[in-house]
């Protein structure tokens, strides 16, 4: 009797799961129908029935709550037809400026539009994927893909305004990622892809980790670029950005990818700033001396360049004991500082430097004056101080011109406090002082 009642039990429960999955159905289809009549009623006049497109996203919402309804492509189907309508809005806005601007006879004017719905095509994308992954009918498969097809051209138009107009990277970042992800599933399932050629799906991609940088999304940015290069891209710009990602964590991950980019392309400069200004944060001014004189080959008008290779001589120089040596690398440091402002005669950087040459080496023989004994000759006295008066002399045309360039740079006031107090001009000097203590 025992066991007669169980089994009537374990029917009974059974009885009511199916009953519940039956009851599920019903709702789910009746939510459906509710959604479509909606936004069909939306899509006949959409001024008119923009309440219905909400009905008809609110209906598909509660019925993609309920048990069962991620399994239905017609579900999915439903709601990526509600997501492209909404993303079709931001389209139609688009377009009616253009047609304003043609009228106005000004075609080529630049779209002011903000995106209301920036999510909305990239949303229609991963519900027709859901759908057509779901579906088993090839007829029916077909005519997802269509859709797919003018998803494609919204995700391009949308991610075009997140970028250039806009500026919501993050947005775009995300945008053109789902832009080369929808054309790929429109070329695999045999649809026409928006981005018919390999060269126009790696530039989305690149551009997709740019809007990714821009955002501040390194780690997207960085797995993008790494999807890129894992993929054969022989971009430049992904080995620069890969080399950039890895020199603070793996240095030897991140030289590999130098390595590899400079094969690639040899004359690209891109790469080689990056690897001065590498060598120049590690302090490797030896390394530097080769890469710079490498880069100034290929671009001999570049006065910041010079000034560089200005101050590698300019670190020699502080750093050599023996007289000689630290004379010639003091020429040399400012034979590349006068380059420099043979090519750009306002360039802050080399003016700075030159003051800052000259005057250290007034401070060396300041020092060296100081360090005098009693005993000293009133010639040798002279001549050290002459000497330092002259380095002090030489340093402050510099220095002027590049307080006159930048007038808040806290060195040069400085120096030419000094400069003005070791000329006994000390109005002058206080006039520098004033002005460092107003910064």
């Amino acid at each position: 009797m025992k066991k007669t009642f169980l089994l009537l039990l374990t029917f009974l429960i059974v009885g009511v799961g199916t009953t519940q999955a039956q009851d599920n159905t019903k709702a789910i289809k009746k939510l459906l129908k509710t959604s479509t009549k909606a936004l069909k009623k939306y899509s006949l006049d959409p001024s008119s029935n923009i309440g219905k497109l909400d009905e008809a996203n609110a209906a598909i919402s509660d019925a993609m709550k309920l048990d069962g309804a991620d399994k239905m492509p017609e579900l999915w189907l439903a709601k990526a037809s509600i997501s492209q309508s909404i993303a079709e809005q931001d389209i139609i806005a688009r377009n009616d400026i253009m047609k304003q601007n043609v009228l106005a006879g000004t075609p080529d004017a630049e779209i002011n539009y903000m995106v209301k719905n920036p999510s909305a095509s990239v949303e229609a994308f991963g519900s027709y994927a859901k759908a057509l992954e779901l579906t088993e009918k090839k007829a029916a498969k077909l005519k997802i893909v269509k859709e797919l097809e003018k998803n494609t051209t919204f995700l391009n138009d949308i991610a075009s305004l997140l970028y250039s107009n806009n500026k919501d990277y993050a947005n775009a970042y995300q945008t053109f990622y789902t832009l080369v992800q929808a054309s790929n599933l429109v070329k695999t399932n045999g649809g026409n892809p928006l981005l018919d050629t390999d060269d126009k799906v790696e530039e989305m991609t690149y551009y997709s980790a740019v809007c990714a940088q821009l955002a501040k999304m390194d780690t997207e940015a960085n797995t993008v670029y790494k999807e890129m290069y894992d993929a054969g891209s022989k971009k430049i710009e992904v080995y620069d950005a890969l080399f950039k990602a890895n020199i603070e964590k793996d240095e030897t991950t991140a030289l590999k990818y130098l390595e590899e980019g400079r094969a690639i392309d040899p004359e690209n400069t891109s790469l080689l700033f990056s690897e001065i200004n590498y060598y120049l944060q590690k302090g490797d001014y030896k390394t530097l001396e080769g890469k710079l004189q490498m880069a100034m080959d290929k671009e001999p008008n570049n006065a910041s360049l010079r000034a560089v290779m200005g101050n590698v001589y300019n670190d020699f120089y502080k750093k050599e004991k023996d007289v000689t040596k630290a004379q010639d690398y003091f020429g040399k440091a400012e034979k590349y500082y006068n380059e420099a402002l043979e090519i750009d005669d306002e360039s802050f950087e080399a003016l700075y430097s030159l003051g800052e040459l000259n005057y250290n080496k007034a401070a060396g023989l300041v020092a060296k004056y100081n360090e005098l004994p009693i005993s000293a000759s009133a010639k040798e006295v002279d001549g050290l101080k002459s000497d330092f008066l002259a380095a002090f002399e030489k340093a402050l045309p510099f220095f002027l011109k590049a307080d006159e360039i930048n007038p808040k740079d806290y060195n040069t006031l400085t120096a030419l406090k000094e400069i003005y107090a070791r000329k006994d001009d000390f109005a002058k000097s206080k006039e520098y002082k004033t002005r460092i203590e107003g910064l």
